[in-house]
């Protein structure tokens, strides 16, 4: 008969694979979802999808299957997690163009369901990649995607961009405050799936699902991935033997980073200090600061970094001192940049042990951040407007300053 297909399926496996699914769909995102499981036959194993901005499937195992022209069908997820929840250890899914209908011992259940003339199937190229290689490639994108981070009050670009140059597939994450540089090296297992990646924008929310899909486990063993979709509606669909994803690609038009390289060559002076200073600094500022704060100011002294917060309302500050430290060029009196985003930017691109390096090249154009175990790395984050009402004077009678390497044994 055709489009009909019927098989044998575990019930707690079925179950488990539908909730799975439904667990990476972010909140934001459940609203607008049409709440719908998909459920195909593909190289013997059922295919279960949830239809999702991000299509999200997972592949399970049957017995006594029989297919004829099979194409997908979908039926309520809500409903669907109702049936399977109350049916014993193993169930019977039998579907023809016009009957979907759960069958098991003393039941026989028929759900409504949506036809397959609602499915768009994926197509494109497919291209095999070795765990390795795809390892390489989200290890660099779960490092830089923090910095394509989303702020509702600015419309710049949020995506985690890949571009192929000789020898290097470049993973690059941006938006209005951040800018942030991975290179791979190419080789036997990161090729294929650089020059399919090149060019490809992944707007934030999906690459950071995708990371944590691909570390869970989710896909499983061998992995695949395919470019799909029109040229206004690009995807990227990576799948394993246990699972898929299926990515819709951002279309904007990507800012060209090269810009970044020729304003470097305009820094007017930089600041160096130790990470495990700046870090600990940070960190004993950030639990104090009120939300109105906008970000940290750095003052240099005769013989300290100062580091300023201040809470507006209150007009209290928060205070922090770091030496040693160096100097070279022309450094501004004060300049500030927004607290959480640096310390993040750190601790991504950058170990305990390293010098950080923060060349300044305006005062309002973007700072450029290096640390001495990688010096190559591209790290940029845009300062904040420094007002002319802030005034950071010692009060009289304040003690000397404690400088901030005098407590880390008591941080440790």
């Amino acid at each position: 008969m055709k489009n009909t297909f019927s098989f044998l399926v575990e019930t707690r496996a079925l179950l488990r694979a539908v909730r799975c699914i439904k667990r990476y769909v972010p909140a934001r995102e459940k609203a607008s979802v049409r709440k719908s499981i998909w459920l195909s036959v593909v190289d013997g194993h059922l295919k279960v999808e949830l239809d999702a901005d991000a299509r999200i499937a997972k592949f399970l195992p049957v017995e006594n299957l029989y297919e004829a022209s099979p194409q997908p069908v979908a039926v309520s997820a809500d409903l669907f997690l109702k049936v399977l929840s109350r049916c014993p250890e193993k169930i019977q899914i039998f579907f023809t163009f016009n009957k979907f209908q759960v069958i098991a011992e003393n039941i026989s259940l028929v759900l409504p369901f949506i036809g397959p003339e609602w499915y768009f199937p994926e197509n494109g190229a497919l291209v095999p990649s070795s765990a390795e290689g795809l390892s390489k490639i989200i290890d660099a994108v779960a490092r830089v995607y923090p910095s394509a981070n989303m702020d509702p009050d600015m419309d710049a670009v949020h995506c985690v961009h890949f571009a192929l140059t000789p020898g290097m597939l470049l993973v690059e994450a941006l938006n209005g405050f951040m800018y942030q540089r991975v290179e791979i090296e190419l080789d036997a297992s990161t090729s294929a799936a650089a020059f399919i990646l090149n060019g490809a924008m992944l707007p934030y929310p999906h690459a950071k699902r995708l990371t944590e899909i691909f570390r869970s486990g989710f896909l499983g063993e061998g992995l695949g991935m395919w470019l799909t979709g029109t040229k206004a509606n690009p995807k990227l669909f990576i799948f394993g033997q246990d699972g898929s994803i299926t990515l819709p690609l951002q279309t904007r038009e990507y800012p060209d980073s090269d810009k970044f390289l020729q304003l470097r060559k305009n820094v007017k002076g930089s600041l160096t200090v130790r990470q495990q200073d700046i870090v600990f600094a940070l960190r004993m500022m950030l639990p104090t600061m009120h939300k109105s704060d906008r970000g940290v100011y750095f003052s240099a002294l005769p013989d300290s970094l100062r580091l300023i917060t201040r809470t507006e309302m209150e007009g209290a500050s928060n205070t922090a001192y770091i030496a040693p430290f160096e100097v070279s060029g022309d450094l501004p009196n004060l300049f500030a940049v927004p607290e959480e985003m640096l310390l993040s930017l750190i601790a991504r691109s950058s170990s305990p042990n390293d010098d950080l390096k923060f060349e300044l090249t305006a005062s309002e154009g973007p700072i450029f951040i290096s640390a001495s175990s990688r010096p190559e790395a591209l790290n940029i984050i845009m300062p904040l407007k420094v007002s002319g009402n802030y005034s950071y004077d010692i009060p009289e009678g304040a003690t000397a300053p404690e400088h901030a390497e005098a407590k880390h044994a008591e941080v440790a």
